[in-house]
């Protein structure tokens, strides 16, 4: 893949994630928080985030809302070096997921609250702002949850329109936006989880390689490259040329810190290798090496150079 383009993230559907921190809940307590942080977050930006520690700029856009867009930049402020906010202001307030998280017994509760800022003329609003951005050879992922319905044309046309002025789009979604984009002839690669995957075919499949390929394989009528997540077993790429299989293994025993935004930073990392001019199955070094060092909290306390060599990487051509 040719060099030298920007890496855009596309976000439709932002959030601030909030994580409230307990000692001991049931339900039905009233309790005081121990603490309580607010990140501004979303798919398409934890993805600009993971670039920045690698040490990558990115353009961010996508959709914020304008009762909270200035908290949104004052918050990114010190990322400014690296990430470019090109966010399309929208009407009415980012929503919020919201973690409550028992420290007492170590576990989580999720609460997601469904996007609203996405319209007919939101998206007709961010097409003219990608169209003014977007150039040849440019590396474009959509990710996050996408509106269902009629607004899914609106953004398949966005999409094609990208296209049009040669970038490559990344897809990384889910439902019917994901099913949708994967059919229409427009998508780089897709990178599903296996779950995902077995909506996109619709059928149950195994987590081995060979159910695994023979699935995705019938999705490249209509989509270039699949990229599949299987949790614990790795990831399994699947283009027109081949297929290889990859694992990442630390060298010395860790625990496992955070799943969530696992596929955000394999997808960073992807990103990272075609901006290099690697090509995929050699990209997927950089995407298993960042996200395993997100599993397993290494970007908190470690710099993107140290991280090779904590890992034992194995991808091989099936």
């Amino acid at each position: 893949m040719a060099t030298g383009g920007n890496i855009i993230t596309v976000g439709l559907s932002p959030a601030w994630d909030v994580k409230c921190s307990v000692s001991g809940l049931e339900w039905g307590d009233h309790k005081i928080i121990d603490s309580q942080d607010s990140v501004a977050a979303g798919k398409a930006l934890n993805v600009s985030k993971a670039l920045a520690w690698m040490g990558y700029p990115s353009i961010a856009t996508g959709f914020w809302g304008q009762e909270d867009f200035d908290e949104m930049l004052n918050q990114l402020r010190n990322l400014s070096c690296f990430i470019d906010i090109q966010f399309t202001a929208v009407r009415g307030r980012t929503r919020k997921n919201i973690t409550i998280h028992d420290t007492n017994k170590n576990r989580q509760m999720h609460l997601r609250l469904p996007g609203s800022l996405a319209n007919k003329g939101s998206i007709k609003k961010l097409r003219s702002q990608l169209e003014s951005l977007v150039s040849k050879n440019d590396i474009v992922v959509l990710s996050g949850s996408l509106p269902d319905g009629a607004l899914i044309r609106d953004i398949i046309d966005m999409v094609h329109s990208v296209i049009s002025r040669g970038a490559k789009v990344i897809v990384d979604t889910s439902g019917q936006g994901l099913k949708s984009l994967a059919t229409s002839n427009c998508a780089y690669l897709i990178a599903p989880n296996l779950e995902e995957l077995c909506e996109l075919v619709g059928a149950s499949i195994k987590n081995e390689s060979h159910y695994i390929e023979r699935a995705a394989r019938k999705l490249l009528t209509t989509t270039e490259n699949v990229l599949v997540s299987r949790g614990e077993k790795g990831v399994l790429l699947v283009t027109k040329s081949g297929s290889w299989r990859g694992t990442c293994e630390p060298l010395e025993y860790c625990k496992v810190v955070n799943t969530v935004a696992c596929g955000d930073h394999l997808v960073a990392g992807l990103m990272s290798g075609l901006k290099e001019g690697a090509d995929l199955p050699k990209s997927l070094e950089n995407a298993l090496l960042l996200a395993s060092a997100h599993v397993f909290g290494m970007c908190d306390t470690f710099e993107w150079w140290q991280i090779p060599e904590m890992f034992e990487l194995h991808i091989e051509k099936i």
